[in-house]
């Protein structure tokens, strides 16, 4: 029997995405206690002893009213996720709380410096950023008693990515689950690849081409400056009824109307991707020139062409 599934993702169940991102990347945290020990080793250098409990909470529950993306927004100054570490035997306690950014350079320093005041009496305490930005927005920024620590998406996913861990086979399922997330996630993680965990489709299509045109443009950019400008939005998805070719496509171009002149063209389809140059009807001074390059053979080669 063979079962393919439409199903979104396990951890896409939130209509709020920085709840739904916090949610996956705390769930696979509790469920795989190797994760969770070498999580807090490498950024917090806090080794979890045996006698220690250790509490992982979100901000929200999925589905209930605070994440109704309206009004009912989250207190302010309220972080969005809690590990607790408490060891009563040692009479040692540990706090990190979370603020979460699915959005580049959204980082508020008096937000962060309002979760100072949610802590309790902990011996040790800690703020987690986590943001999808390529550098560290918040050097400076001291709060007394409390360590701020700053990570990217991107060096999250690697992290949990790391194959030389040993999962069960629940946590080996909740990891995969968590970095297709996040991969599939717009803007989030970045370029990592062309794959299609479930299969090909439209959607997914979309967001690897929109990654890899943002993970490539600094570099053309530095060889052509002039071709700076890229769809403001994602092309709408096709009519389920529509005939269409089964490719997504995306551009670089000179003008913001890039039918206007010379540009650079991305396509990804099932089997292959391709970058082309591409001259529009409309660049009249480009065919121009392509006319009197060719001279005489000019007609043999638009003829080839069309």
């Amino acid at each position: 029997m063979k079962v393919e599934s439409e199903l979104n993702n396990l951890f896409d169940q939130y209509d709020v995405e920085e709840n739904a991102v916090t949610n996956a990347f705390l769930q696979t945290l509790a469920v795989n206690e190797g994760l969770l020990q070498d999580f807090l080793r490498c950024y917090f250098k806090i080794r979890v002893g045996e006698n220690s409990t250790v509490t992982i909470s979100s901000q929200k529950k999925p589905a209930s009213s605070e994440d109704s993306g309206g009004e009912k927004e989250k207190p302010e100054g309220r972080p969005d996720g809690w590990i607790i570490i408490d060891d009563s035997k040692a009479d040692d306690s540990k706090a990190i709380a979370f603020e979460v950014k699915i959005k580049r350079a959204k980082i508020n320093k008096e937000q962060l410096r309002k979760h100072s005041n949610c802590f309790g009496n902990y011996n040790e305490k800690f703020i987690c950023v986590i943001t999808p930005d390529e550098e560290n927005h918040i050097p400076e920024l001291k709060i007394k008693n409390v360590s701020i620590k700053w990570l990217s998406w991107r060096e999250i996913y690697n992290f949990i990515g790391n194959e030389k861990r040993k999962y069960s086979k629940l946590s080996e399922f909740l990891t995969k689950q968590l970095k297709e997330y996040l991969s599939m996630k717009k803007d989030l993680v970045g370029f990592q690849g062309i794959n299609y965990p479930s299969g090909y489709n439209y959607k997914d299509a979309k967001i690897i081409l929109r990654n890899l045109i943002n993970e490539i443009k600094p570099e053309i950019e530095k060889k052509y400056p002039e071709l700076e400008h890229k769809p403001e939005e994602d092309r709408a998805e096709p009519h389920e009824y529509q005939v269409y070719h089964d490719s997504v496509w995306s551009f670089l171009a000179k003008c913001e109307n890039h039918t206007e002149d010379i540009h650079f063209t991305f396509w990804l389809a099932k089997t292959h991707m391709g970058i082309g140059l591409s001259v529009p009807n409309n660049a009249e001074d480009r065919w121009k020139r392509l006319n009197s390059i060719f001279r005489d053979n000019f007609e043999e080669f638009k003829g080839k062409l069309f």
